[in-house]
């Protein structure tokens, strides 16, 4: 998870289809990937809770994101497959996002409180 977080980051178009099970690699569109990466800043990735039995994972996250509108989550349970020694992403399942509290450490990466930056 956190390898395809940071493809997202460096704009890795090859890396995010490659990494995505071979049966379900087209099913993202290309095109909305890059526009994604014209659209969104990352900033931070919180991995909630992650578990693996034999050739299945599942890695439940928020990924935090900057755009034109603020800030903004993607919060998702996601499903992998190991095959061949390689995990691939198979599906995931969009959650509903985390409400941030104002003590919270501000998701941009300042240092500062949420409430005292993003969240002023």
């Amino acid at each position: 998870m956190r390898s395809r977080y940071s493809a997202f980051c460096s704009k890795n178009l090859p890396y995010l289809l490659q990494t995505r099970l071979p049966e379900k690699r087209y099913l993202d569109n290309p095109t909305d990937l890059e526009k994604t990466f014209d659209q969104a800043q990352w900033l931070k990735l919180d991995v909630l809770n992650s578990s693996a039995v034999d050739d299945r994972g599942t890695v439940e996250f928020i990924a935090f994101y900057k755009d034109a509108t603020g800030i903004g989550q993607i919060h998702e349970r996601s499903d992998f497959l190991r095959r061949d020694g390689h995990w691939y992403y198979a599906d995931g399942v969009h959650l509903p996002a985390k409400k941030l509290q104002r003590n919270d450490p501000c998701c941009c990466g300042s240092g500062k409180k949420f409430k005292k930056c993003c969240g002023a």
